[in-house]
């Protein structure tokens, strides 16, 4: 091996440690990300369970079997969202070979988390809002 070669592999090894330690703290970070979320699901799942005329007695299996299945679709399709930040570090990373910072990573993770929240209390609330006989 030539000097070039032995410095490119050590640069794609250098960064093969730096990716692997974006992915590290990013899921790290899942599972306060998935608590938090699913926290807030409970609670606007709560906002329409107990919202007047949401349920009328012959359709409360289909409404619960409905309920269940959709949020386990928002599940998979929050984790995939979070999945975004650690892509989207990694492909910093690989095309510009910078790295975050943990207070950048920290910032990006609080930002998603408040969006997700929103969102996800947002759902509720707005089901729960516009459901006769709530106000």
């Amino acid at each position: 091996m030539n000097q070039e070669e032995l410095l490119d592999h050590d640069e794609q090894e250098s960064r093969g440690k730096e990716l692997w330690m974006a992915v590290q703290w990013w899921e790290k970070k899942r599972l306060n990300y998935n608590i938090i979320v699913g926290l807030c699901g409970l609670t606007s799942l709560g906002f329409l369970l107990t919202s007047d005329g949401f349920f009328q007695e012959n359709n409360k299996a289909a409404i619960y079997t409905i309920l269940f299945i959709s949020s386990c679709c928002y599940a998979i399709a929050a984790n995939v969202a979070y999945t975004s930040g650690a892509a989207i570090e990694m492909l910093t990373i690989y095309y510009s070979k910078n790295r975050f910072n943990n207070l950048t990573r920290s910032i990006l993770w609080g930002i998603g988390l408040f969006f997700s929240v929103l969102l996800t209390l947002g759902i509720g609330l707005a089901a729960y809002t516009t459901t006769p006989n709530n106000f």
